[in-house]
């Protein structure tokens, strides 16, 4: 893309009517009308950070990253915008950076879940979703195997060197910032880019995705920590699983895959292959697949029983990058349809209080999650993502933070917080954000997120649930303990319902959560105190 004289920065009130999308760890996702758009063809959204996240915020280096397309060749400035929601311009008010904006997810890259009740719902694809076992991406309608995700995985490894060699580290690469597209030709793109460090410098400071961390004690954001955590998600994409670190589980797809995973986590940066090292293994791989059965390729058998988980091509003419703003149109925002949980009978060790989590909101209330956020899926998700989706608007007049009401405790001077605790909850459960939805619990109480057995009963139990109208209808505290007395609904697959009837697939609950509090974490879930529930 050629540079224009187009100025880097944009005022926020030349944006028009705005609407909020969703709410991430760094702010809030906004809708801009559809006259704003980059190449006068992708539309934008605009990422507005926190006044609390503002003081951090190189300005200076969020405009280099805006002025880095228009600079590159335009084929290669192309390729980067097909690749990643890029910052387009700097949204400044009163003389201070505020934001960016940047493209909208495209719509190849959203998925058309299905819902027991109504139409299908439209998420963001990502990544997450796919490391879950196969039963759950079967009831998802998700359509992938072996030889998909090699072919993704190898898009990802081309995408990650030409990231490399345009200067580009990812940093914190996890499913949280990655979305998916499934065709002949899987394709990949990435989300919150603001995260990423351009020519060695960063927007923010850098942070890491749990559960995605390189060792302690390395530098974050290189090219070394991007193959550390590439080879991490090679590792889980063919197990199915959000949390193994076990190369030897790609031993059943390719014995050279496995031990190209087994240097990319080596503990010595400089040992460690580059993605596109990958690329050769990959590509045979998936050609060999390709003479096979069609139909998934059987997960690696450790974790068969596990339970339920979850094109556009480059033009060559080049295009000026640019934001065109004719008159501003008014979107009026839409409710976002929450989502629900529901639990299983799990395992021995969580014992009767994760049994209680058999029910959709039972795992939900027994096993809290301050997983809160008040947005929608995944991306991000929940958890550190900002979600730059192009879901419906959330209303904001009125009390409510996401699916969680709590008009009958706005007295109460913890009734936002722990409504947003629990609207981040719902929304990682319903978008599949595990590692989110587990940060939600008290490690000292029903459920230790740090405890292996304990996360995959948990997500087992909750694979099917979508829960929906939740209301915080009371909060008491006494000394270090608050109770926080909650109704919501769920839907769930027959075998998923409560204890009482595991067969009903729509439940009424109503959850008395004992809740812990610290500056650290916030609101955390410690175990229900008291469970009712009925049919709906």
């Amino acid at each position: 893309m050629t540079s224009t004289n187009l100025s880097p920065w944009v005022e926020r009130s030349a944006l028009g009517a705005l609407a909020v999308l969703g709410k991430g760890g760094q702010g809030r996702v906004w809708s801009v009308p559809d006259t704003f758009k980059i190449n006068k063809e992708w539309p934008v959204v605009y990422k507005e950070y926190d006044s609390g996240v503002l003081p951090g915020v190189d300005a200076d280096q969020l405009q280099r990253m805006v002025t880095f397309v228009p600079g590159l060749p335009a084929k290669a400035g192309r390729w980067l915008c097909e690749q990643a929601a890029w910052p387009a311009r700097v949204v400044c008010e009163a003389g201070q950076a505020r934001g960016f904006l940047m493209r909208r997810i495209p719509p190849d890259f959203e998925l058309q879940l299905p819902h027991r009740h109504g139409t299908a719902v439209t998420r963001p694809a990502g990544l997450q979703y796919l490391l879950n076992p196969d039963d759950y991406l079967a009831r998802m309608e998700i359509p992938i195997d072996d030889r998909l995700r090699r072919l993704l995985l190898a898009n990802l490894a081309e995408t990650i060197h030409r990231f490399h060699q345009l200067g580009i580290v990812v940093g914190d690469l996890s499913p949280n910032n990655l979305l998916f597209q499934l065709c002949d030709e899987p394709r990949c793109f990435f989300i919150d880019c603001d995260a990423m460090r351009l020519d060695g410098r960063s927007v923010l400071k850098q942070a890491e995705t749990p559960d995605w961390e390189v060792p302690r004690g390395e530098e974050l954001a290189t090219t070394a920590s991007d193959a550390y955590k590439f080879g991490l998600l090679a590792i889980r994409l063919f197990a199915r699983d959000q949390a193994v670190r076990d190369p030897a589980l790609l031993a059943a797809v390719s014995p050279e895959m496995a031990a190209l995973a087994r240097r990319s986590l080596a503990p010595q940066p400089q040992v460690r292959p580059r993605p596109a090292d990958w690329l050769p293994e990959l590509r045979a791989v998936a050609r060999r697949a390709a003479g096979g059965l069609g139909g998934g390729g059987p997960a690696p058998p450790r974790f068969t029983r596990v339970g339920p988980r979850q094109p556009t091509g480059a033009a060559t003419t080049p295009l000026p990058q640019s934001l065109v703003p004719p008159r501003p149109q008014s979107f009026p925002p839409s409710p976002v349809a929450g989502k629900a949980l529901w639990g299983r009978q799990a395992g021995l060790a969580i014992v009767i209080l994760v049994l209680l989590i058999c029910g959709v909101g039972l795992v939900g209330r027994l096993t809290g999650s301050d997983a809160g956020s008040a947005s929608s899926a995944p991306l991000v998700p929940a958890g550190s993502s900002d979600l730059a989706s192009s879901a419906r608007a959330v209303p904001t007049a009125s009390p409510t933070v996401g699916i969680v009401a709590f008009d009958a405790v706005t007295d109460q001077p913890a009734a936002r917080a722990v409504a947003e605790m629990f609207a981040r909850w719902f929304s990682a459960i319903n978008s599949r954000d595990w590692n989110t939805a587990l940060r939600a619990y008290d490690p000292a109480g029903v459920v230790d997120p740090s405890d292996p057995k304990q996360r995959r009963a948990f997500i087992h139990g909750m694979s099917s649930t979508q829960d929906s109208d939740a209301t915080l209808r009371a909060l008491s505290s006494s000394g270090a303990e608050m109770l926080a007395q909650l109704t919501f609904t769920s839907r769930q697959s027959p075998g998923y319902g409560p204890p009482r009837a595991p067969n009903e697939t729509c439940t009424r609950w109503r959850v008395a959560y004992r809740l812990s509090h610290s500056d650290a974490h916030g609101y955390r879930i410690v175990r229900p105190r008291d469970v009712e529930s009925s049919p709906c």
